[in-house]
């Protein structure tokens, strides 16, 4: 096989890997096909294939079976399991839905009938049309780079399960598609602006927003449990007479907290109005509530506040807050279980953990737990994500015994009052909560006019956590990161706290005393690996001879001396450690934009396979050994499928990778 067919089938390969994570097929129709969501917070998918086409016709007519059949075994072999490769994520139905829609109607339009006519020809005028409707003349069609690079790279993941559908005796496409160029690629050649990170709740609408979840947490929460036990009290007192409950429910008053001149909330004698969110559009609307729906409002406004307190005070991602569970209770605690208290190491302090499981990028969900907060032994004081946990553990009890289920968080399916039907009782819902939030923030909290329009994200809690964490002590960046489940350091400084000047200068500090660490354990005799590890006695010859004396700060301080002085930072990969040079980093030099001033490697697109193998920064340590002893066994699993497969074409590669493996591992024998 030729470099560049290599490097093509790589390319359809790597669209793959990019898109396929886990998903469970619940079964199918004619007409759709629906999958059971396995993370918690996210609705069931679907895939309907009864779409109307510019014809005039649908695509479940007779004339388009061919066509449908090709589609259909294609999404098929997207969901199935497959030897070595991860199955699709519930969500990916929605994406696939539409792309689908997409191609077929394109196709439609152009006249293709079948996946063979796709030519690199056809193909050209395919991704010309994705130019003209999902980028437009300039950009102004307002989609990103990303959301162009997924139509373009449907074309590729049909591509590349064309042996299922050739299996089944039909076309396929015939060459790898746009000739083996990356769809990112060819995205970001067009008009449409490549896409924003996600920002962070500013600090002017985060800090103050996290005093009011404290005062609510002293103040208007115990008031509103009280408020909300009253009202099931009247209802099983009065079921039937409706005025009567209005009129017990009037009664109720509320107090008036230090930070405002009138009571928090107004009670039930009047219809409360509310300012809501439509949303779908950007603007509010006036809204007038009675009683019932006041009182599942208020209901709301306590779910609202302690979700934000979790996440504000955690960094947990909504999937991870859905799916805690409050069943069964601990013995000796009598908490939920998803709290546990431990003492720490020195048996002076307890700290505080919120347990679950983690979803993202998950084959399978699996444990995980954050830290919530510490108190000396001894003291009744409780961290806030812990009072906020409590409270929902008590709000939701009665729905809990109602429906038999182990669930911390519900959903409310029914219209305006609070349900008493265990069939109005479902999973709760991620919009659900991110929508709550939002109303919440916007009714209770008094921040600066110039974030009214601001709509909060459920992501940006966690990276307001980590940038509050980080302004606190800059050390805390490791901590940081593995509170928020990272796999490396780098992913936390890249995407959570962004490119504020004050945060870079901080973290310079925690990545020179990383490159210092790292370059230390090479020079002082430690087995190593990788284009570093190979540079191991050059690199001891080349530093001060302070390193050879026998106190270890001593040498630390000398190798540090000389980091900082050339401004060497040190990150963390999964599969080894980079000691950041600019002049040696293969990413950079291979990169059109490469810098000699760059203090990080490119992020984007490294692997173990990429630039990184050839790179003298790369240094591999015995921590990273597990890695790659796990993927000597995949490749090896991957070489035996291919050739069960008959694929001999591409035995070189997973054989050199295998190779690979061995090389590094001979080095910690």
């Amino acid at each position: 096989m030729t470099r560049r067919k290599q490097a093509a089938e790589a390319m359809v390969e790597e669209v793959l890997n990019d898109f396929i994570t886990e998903q469970e097929s619940e079964g199918v129709d004619d007409e759709e096909w629906r999958y059971q969501s396995t993370t918690p917070g996210r609705p069931d998918m679907a895939i309907s294939w009864e779409f109307s086409l510019p014809d005039g016709s649908v695509f479940t007519d007779a004339r388009w079976m061919q066509l449908a059949v090709e589609m259909q075994i294609a999404v098929q072999a997207l969901f199935s399991i497959r030897p070595n490769r991860r199955k699709l994520k519930n969500s990916a139905a929605y994406d696939l839905s539409a792309r689908v829609r997409f191609l077929v109607r394109w196709m439609v339009l152009s006249g293709h009938s079948s996946m063979g006519e796709l030519t690199n020809e056809a193909l050209d005028e395919y991704k010309a049309h994705v130019y003209l409707l999902k980028a437009g003349v300039g950009g102004t069609k307002g989609y990103t780079a990303n959301t162009v690079s997924k139509y373009l790279s449907f074309p590729v993941l049909l591509y590349a399960v064309r042996d299922a559908i050739r299996n089944a005796g039909l076309p396929i496409i015939p060459m790898v598609p746009y000739g083996g160029v990356s769809p990112f690629s060819l995205a970001k050649a067009s008009s449409a602006p490549l896409p924003e990170r996600i920002p962070a709740v500013p600090d002017a609408l985060y800090i103050p927003t996290m005093n009011a979840v404290a005062e609510w947490m002293d103040i208007q929460i115990p008031e509103a449990l009280a408020a909300l036990e009253e009202y099931f009290a009247i209802q099983a007192k009065f079921p039937e007479d409706t005025a009567r409950q209005k009129a017990e429910m009037a009664k109720l008053t509320f107090s008036t907290p230090p930070s405002m001149s009138e009571p928090w909330c107004p009670g039930f004698a009047q219809p409360w109005v509310r300012t809501r969110r439509r949303r779908t559009k950007e603007k509010y609307r006036e809204t007038g509530l009675d009683m019932w729906y006041a009182t599942r409002a208020l209901f709301s406004d306590v779910r609202d506040c302690c979700t934000i307190a979790i996440q504000g005070g955690t960094g947990m991602r909504i999937s991870e807050l859905c799916g805690l569970a409050a069943l069964p209770y601990d013995k000796k605690t009598g908490w939920p279980a998803c709290l546990e208290i431990e003492r720490s190491p020195s048996g002076e302090e307890e700290l505080f953990f919120i347990k679950g499981y983690i979803y993202k990028g998950e084959e399978r969900d699996r444990p995980g737990r954050w830290l919530a907060g510490m108190r000396p032994v001894g003291s009744d004081y409780l961290p806030l994500p812990i009072r906020a946990a409590l409270v929902l553990d008590k709000l939701y009890s009665r729905y809990r015994k109602l429906t038999g289920r182990n669930d911390l968080l519900f959903s409310l399916n029914n219209n305006r009052r609070l349900p008493d039907l265990a069939e109005h009782i479902g999973d709760v819902a991620s919009v659900v909560i991110a929508d709550g939030q939002n109303m919440w923030v916007h009714h209770y909290v008094d921040f600066p006019d110039e974030f009214e329009k601001w709509k909060i994200t459920s992501h940006q809690w966690r990276k307001s956590f980590a940038r509050f964490c980080f302004r606190v002590d800059e050390t805390l960046l490791p901590a940081i990161s593995r509170q928020l489940h990272h796999i490396s350091v780098a992913m936390t400084e890249k995407y959570y706290l962004g490119t504020d000047t004050e945060l870079e200068w901080l973290l310079r500090s925690e990545s020179i005393e990383y490159a210092s660490e790292l370059l230390y354990r090479l020079t002082h005799g430690e087995s190593s690996a990788g284009g570093m590890g190979n540079d191991a006695e050059d690199l001891t010859w080349s530093f001060d001879t302070n390193l050879e004396a026998e106190d270890q700060d001593e040498a630390l301080d000398a190798i540090r001396r000389i980091t900082s002085a050339d401004n060497v930072w040190g990150w963390g990969l999964n599969w080894g450690a980079c000691v950041f040079r600019p002049e040696h980093a293969q990413c950079n030099l291979r990169d059109s934009t490469a810098k000699i001033l760059a203090t990080s490697p490119k992020f984007d697109g490294l692997s173990p396979t990429s630039s990184c193998q050839y790179c003298r920064n790369l240094l591999i340590l015995k921590e990273h050994k597990p890695f790659w002893q796990a993927r000597k066994i995949k490749m090896i699993a991957v070489r035996d499928s291919n050739r069960a497969a008959g694929l001999s074409d591409v035995e070189a590669v997973t054989e050199r990778n295998i190779a690979q493996c061995d090389k590094i591992l001979e080095r910690f024998e």
